[in-house]
């Protein structure tokens, strides 16, 4: 029950962050204080870095190579494979939402 004293609205008040004054502007979030450090010299500054650890690391990583052996994977595959993979995750698929939202087996 409220007992007229206006004490609710005074609770309601104190709980809620105070309006910003007319002519300025909210502390910026995350996303522009992001955004303003990218813009500066620092962005370059990492891009810089990163383009010299991945020349640094070439030599380990052989990243030709992995692009290579991945590229001739996936030209060895035969139409029989796509079949069989399309079959095997469609019968998965039909187990999982029958046994969701069906009766078993």
């Amino acid at each position: 029950m409220a007992d007229g004293d206006g004490s609710g609205a005074a609770a309601v008040a104190a709980a809620s962050p105070p309006a910003p004054a007319p002519g300025l502007s909210p502390p910026p979030g995350w996303r522009e204080r992001l955004r303003a450090g990218l813009a500066g010299t620092g962005a370059s500054l990492w891009l810089v870095a990163g383009l010299g650890l991945l020349y640094a690391l070439r030599v380990p990583l052989r990243l030709w190579e992995n692009v290579a052996a991945v590229t001739i994977f996936l030209n060895s595959l035969t139409p029989k494979f796509y079949v069989a993979l399309t079959g095997t995750s469609s019968l998965i698929s039909g187990l999982i939402f029958n046994a969701r939202y069906g009766e078993t087996l």
